[in-house]
């Protein structure tokens, strides 16, 4: 899939990730604004530009007020992970609802 997208100023989004190594941690997802397709983003500018997590849509992990950019990735022994083919073996899905944020313009 293209990572790239066309959107607008604290639109929210959803995103899916298969994940073949567990090690208890969460997600961050970050954005950045470039003017076309042949600019090549840099580092700090996704530093910058930290999405907000609204829903852990598959596994109902709800978002930590102290970290909001935070995805929490629930335990391997959670009842009814969802297994995933496609990323290889022991591959987990999560599906998470995000914000961009209100003022990354590009």
């Amino acid at each position: 899939a293209d990572p790239q997208i066309v959107a607008s100023r604290g639109d929210e989004l959803t995103v899916e990730v298969g994940l073949t190594a567990h090690h208890k941690g969460h997600f961050e997802f970050k954005a950045c604004a470039v003017s076309s397709p042949a600019e090549a983003p840099t580092q700090a500018c996704f530093d910058e530009n930290t999405l907000t997590v609204l829903e852990d849509i598959y596994y109902g992990s709800l978002p930590d007020p102290n970290y909001p950019e935070r995805a929490y990735i629930p335990p391997s022994t959670y009842p009814g992970l969802r297994s995933d083919s496609t990323v290889g073996v022991g591959g987990t899905l999560y599906k998470y609802k995000l914000q961009l944020p209100t003022d990354l313009v590009g």
